[in-house]
């Protein structure tokens, strides 16, 4: 009899439907956002994310995921969704709503483990981002004074995001779930430097496709980024 402990069952497959299908959504979303503006630009924008709320809900439900990141993670996207409506009518509400989205993903990653150093070594190149965009938007007297204080908030917690992410797929837990989370921390960062930079800096050929392509890819990649639970169920086979 062998002393090895069995291994853990490997987390079952993502349900590619509901994938094909936000990827279809936010296809159909950026399209008409970059020809369009309006209520049902709006409204378009709404089903790529309700279909990643409900894919996670589904997930977690199973067992698949950690409960705790899974809950901040739906968090995090109930608060995009609803910055996705505001935002459109009211920028310094969407700006609130996508502030509270960050730190339910800061409060998904948790704190880090071990000794502080390399976590703080490998945050530098993100606050070196994020100290860059401040100085270009702010010191830099691009951004509307009224703006100003709601703008360097933002910037200070989208940085911190992005620095843990950082460190976690660089230290620790450097899982392949910590990987994946980090690219869509990345693609967030992009997509609201893509609007600052456009709506206050410079033009950029179709800014708003350009905006929409790399926040549905963020999304996707961090609701897909939960780390996976050890009882998550192994994949069946049918007869």
């Amino acid at each position: 009899m062998s002393d090895r402990p069995a291994p853990l069952p490997a987390a079952p497959p993502r349900r590619w439907p509901l994938d094909v299908a936000f990827f279809l959504g936010a296809l159909l979303a950026t399209l008409w956002a970059d020809l369009s503006q309006g209520h049902l630009a709006v409204a378009l924008k709404l089903v790529p994310m309700g279909l990643l709320l409900f894919h996670l809900t589904l997930r977690l439900r199973a067992g698949e995921v950690d409960r705790r990141m899974a809950l901040s993670l739906l968090a995090g996207l109930a608060a995009s969704t609803v910055g996705d409506i505001v935002i459109a009518y009211l920028f310094v509400g969407g700006i609130a709503a996508f502030l509270l989205a960050h730190v339910a993903y800061l409060l998904a990653m948790g704190l880090p483990r071990g000794r502080p150093t390399p976590h703080l070594a490998a945050a530098v190149p993100a606050l070196l981002v994020g100290g860059t965009m401040a100085w270009i938007l702010l010191l830099g007297g691009r951004v509307p004074t009224p703006l100003m204080v709601p703008v360097a908030v933002y910037t200070t917690v989208i940085s911190a995001m992005l620095a843990r992410a950082t460190s976690r797929a660089l230290v620790a837990p450097r899982t392949p779930a910590a990987r994946v989370f980090f690219a869509g921390a990345v693609l967030f960062v992009t997509s609201d430097a893509l609007i600052a930079f456009s709506r206050w800096v410079v033009t950029i050929p179709h800014p708003r496709a350009a905006i929409l392509a790399t926040y549905f890819a963020a999304q996707w990649l961090i609701s897909a980024g939960v780390e996976p639970t050890s009882r998550a169920r192994a994949p069946t086979v049918s007869s």
